[in-house]
């Protein structure tokens, strides 16, 4: 793989991606009828804060781990965008 320098990100936009991706999965895991879709997208959503964590570990500020890890909770405010997440994914 070549490394452009025009495609590095910031901390702040991964940061940005992960967070629009677990918001839209959570969104759509709350909308879900189905617990199998629920679980789903739910999965999804920690796959994505996961990863995160991963590249943001060591360069995070306070309560970013914890404000992330919220984002997961099926309680939280619900969200409207679903846009991120892998709606109409075969499983």
């Amino acid at each position: 793989m070549t490394r452009h320098a025009s495609k590095q990100r910031s901390l702040q936009e991964i940061t940005g991606a992960a967070e629009e991706t677990i918001r839209s999965c959570m969104a759509l895991a709350r909308r879900a009828s189905d617990p199998t879709d629920r679980t789903f997208h739910t999965a999804s959503a920690w796959g994505a804060y996961r990863v995160w964590s991963r590249l943001a570990a060591g360069w995070v500020e306070d309560g970013d781990f914890q404000r992330m890890e919220a984002l997961t909770n099926l309680e939280s405010s619900p969200v409207e965008s679903d846009a991120d997440c892998a709606e109409g994914v075969s499983r």
